[in-house]
């Protein structure tokens, strides 16, 4: 894995700035440790793993849940859905100059659990740490579609949070109360 240890350092620093957690994980069996501290408060079925294939290989654990059969999923698994409170997502990209997710929704099936639980944790292939935003565009040249990633790019950048008029700071208001990024340095 070609890791540039200083993209990573600079990751890190950018998105603590934004009040998230950073872990780094040097194998399969270090990143079930770092996520059972991570979930520890939780109920095991309050976890749910989106359905990507780099996660499914890694064998967490978790409940996988797809979204890929859009009826028969959201019949079958919405109360459930209401009853997670961890989100575990893979990571596309990250930006290094601000400390920016990127995922896809066609390599998820959905944005859902990146989006809607209270706590979300990404995992991130360390190689998949890019500079800043023109990197990540150099990767898509012009006349090549960013729709064969599915119907929806998001940029993340830290836990949901929100103002009132009065510029009190709120946490979770339209998304995840609290964002960790689990940095893979293992070949996923």
């Amino acid at each position: 894995m070609n890791i540039r240890i200083e993209l990573l350092e600079r990751l890190e620093r950018e998105l603590q700035a934004l009040q998230v957690r950073t872990y780094r994980a040097s194998d399969a069996g270090e990143l079930r440790e770092t996520l059972a501290g991570i979930c520890g408060p939780y109920d095991r079925s309050a976890v749910a793993c989106e359905d990507r294939p780099f996660l499914k290989e890694l064998d967490l654990g978790f409940p996988v849940f797809s979204a890929r059969e859009k009826d028969t999923w959201r019949a079958e698994h919405w109360r459930s859905m209401q009853e997670v409170q961890v989100g575990l997502s893979g990571a596309d990209f990250a930006l290094a100059d601000t400390g920016t997710l990127i995922l896809f929704s066609g390599n998820a099936g959905g944005r859902w659990l990146s989006l809607a639980p209270p706590v979300h944790i990404a995992l991130l292939p360390a190689d998949r740490i890019l500079p800043g935003l023109d990197d990540f565009l150099d990767r898509f040249p012009a006349g090549d579609s960013l729709l064969s990633l599915g119907s929806a790019v998001t940029f993340v950048s830290g836990a949901s949070r929100t103002a009132d008029i009065e510029l009190n700071l709120v946490h979770g208001a339209h998304g995840p109360k609290e964002l960790h990024v689990v940095t893979l340095l293992f070949a996923t």
